[in-house]
C-alpha cells in the first residue's frame, strides 16, 4: 500500500534558477500506448513562448526529452493541457491521432489559438485550427486557458476565460471541422444574467457525459460572486447546478478553477481553491442534483493534508479521486492525495 516518488526528467538547459530553454511543465501528461509521455512548457522552447515535447520511454527506466513544436507567437504563446479523442474513457493515446491544446496568447490577434499535432511518417504536423479575437468586439472570447475537450463528435469545446464574450465574461466555444477547414461557433456567453449570476470567468475545460451535455465551473460570478458549476445541455440550454458560497462563511468552498470529474453515474466531482471550513479549499459531489461537500481542506494539523486544489481530480474504476494541493504538506509545498468512497 505504499507509493514510491520518482524523478524521470528534470527540466532544467543550464543551471538553476537559469534554466533558459527547459522550464514551466504544469499541465496535466499524456501517455500513449508505447509508454511515452507527452506535454507542454509554458515558457522556454527555441522562441521562449513554450513548445510541447515529448519524454520517449527506453523500457520504462529512463526517458529522453524532444521537442515536437515550439511557439513563436504568431502561431500562439503559452500552451495548456494537451487532448486527444477517447481521452474522456481514460484510454490511452493511439499515438496516431492528433494531440490538440490552446495556448492562452499569441495568434494573429495576441488573444490565443487552438492547434493541433499530428504525427507521420515525415515527422509532427502542426495546424492552427483557429485564432482567438477573431470576431467583432472580441465576442468570440479570447485568452483560453482550459483543455481543449475532444467532443464524440470530433467536434472541440473549449471555453475562454479571461476576457472576451458580448458581456467580457467568458464563452463556451465549439470549433468544427469541414473537409479540413475548421469553424467556431459561440456556445454560450457569460455574464448573460443580471449581476453575472450565471458565472464569469471559466478557467477550465469542459467535461462531456455521455449524452452530449457538458459542465465546468466558473472561478467568478454567481448568486455570490465565488463561481459556479454550470451545465450546457446538448440542446444549448444553460444552466447553473451550483452558486458557491451559499452556505456561511463560504464553508461549501467557493473560486473553483479546474474542471469537474464525471463518473459512469453522471455524478460530478471536483475542487474549489477557496473556501470549506479554513479557507483552503474544498472538494465537493453534486449527486442527482444535490450539492454535497466531500471534504475540507487543511483540516489536519499542520496543514499536512495540504491545501488549496486547483488541478483536475482523476478518478480510478474504484471510485477514488486522486489530486494535488499547491500548499501544505509536510513541508508547505504542496500534496498528492486520495479520496477513498
Amino acid at each position: 500500500g505504499s507509493w514510491t516518488f520518482k524523478s524521470l526528467k528534470s527540466f532544467c538547459a543550464g543551471t538553476p534558477p537559469n534554466c533558459q530553454s527547459d522550464q514551466g511543465p504544469s499541465v496535466t501528461l499524456v501517455v500513449d500506448t508505447s509508454g511515452n509521455l507527452f506535454g507542454t512548457v509554458y515558457f522556454g522552447g527555441s522562441n521562449g513562448d513554450g513548445a510541447v515535447f515529448e519524454l520517449k520511454s527506453k523500457g520504462g527506466k529512463k526517458y529522453a526529452l524532444h521537442y515536437l513544436h515550439s511557439f513563436d507567437n504568431n502561431d500562439g504563446a503559452g500552451p495548456w493541457d494537451l487532448s486527444y479523442a477517447g481521452q474522456s474513457t481514460g484510454a490511452a493515446w493511439d499515438g496516431k491521432s492528433p494531440l490538440y491544446g490552446a495556448t492562452i496568447a499569441g495568434g494573429t490577434n495576441g488573444s490565443g489559438t487552438v492547434y493541433s499535432l499530428t504525427p507521420g511518417r515525415g515527422g509532427w504536423s502542426f495546424q492552427i485550427l483557429y485564432n482567438f479575437c477573431s470576431a467583432s468586439n472580441c465576442s468570440d472570447g479570447g485568452l483560453p486557458r482550459g483543455a481543449v475537450l475532444v467532443g464524440m463528435s470530433g467536434a472541440l469545446y473549449g471555453t475562454t476565460g479571461y476576457y472576451g464574450g458580448a458581456n467580457s465574461g467568458g464563452t463556451i466555444y465549439e470549433l468544427t471541422s469541414s473537409n479540413g477547414n475548421w469553424s467556431e461557433n459561440t456556445l454560450y456567453t457569460f455574464c448573460t444574467e443580471a449581476n453575472c449570476t450565471d458565472g464569469s470567468g471559466p478557467f477550465a475545460g469542459l467535461a462531456q457525459d455521455a449524452a452530449g451535455n457538458l459542465y465546468g465551473t466558473t472561478y467568478f460570478g454567481g448568486n455570490a460572486g465565488d463561481g459556479v458549476v454550470f451545465e450546457l445541455a446538448a440542446g444549448g440550454q444553460y444552466s447553473v447546478l451550483y452558486s458557491f458560497c451559499a452556505q456561511t462563511n463560504c464553508a461549501d468552498g467557493s473560486e473553483p478553477a479546474a474542471a469537474v470529474t464525471l463518473d459512469s453515474k453522471g455524478h460530478i466531482f471536483g475542487t474549489t481553491g477557496r473556501g470549506g471550513d479554513n479557507n483552503f479549499g474544498a472538494m465537493f459531489e453534486i449527486k442527482s442534483g444535490a450539492y454535497g461537500r466531500l471534504y475540507s481542506f487543511c483540516a489536519a494539523s499542520g496543514c499536512s493534508d495540504g491545501g488549496y486544489p486547483y488541478g483536475t481530480l482523476a478518478l480510478d474504476a474504484k471510485g477514488r479521486l486522486y489530486g494535488t494541493t499547491q500548499y501544505g504538506g509536510a513541508y508547505d509545498l504542496g500534496s498528492v492525495y486520495r479520496m477513498k468512497p
